[in-house]
């Protein structure tokens, strides 16, 4: 796992614990992502199956 983020293979942020309880698996990785800013805000809209990209 630490050479897949050393070469930015994740993307990590840092989250309000309420999130956790305040929303489901999907909208967690949205709101992380738009709360990220810029070119994050791309990938929280992309659909989750790659065969829809």
């Amino acid at each position: 796992m630490n050479e897949e983020l050393e070469t930015g293979s994740w993307i990590v942020t840092e989250m309000f614990a309420n999130y956790l309880f305040k929303l489901d698996a999907q909208q967690l990785w949205s709101k992380m992502m738009y709360d990220k800013g810029n070119t994050f805000t791309v990938i929280a809209q992309m659909p989750e199956g790659t065969d829809w990209n």
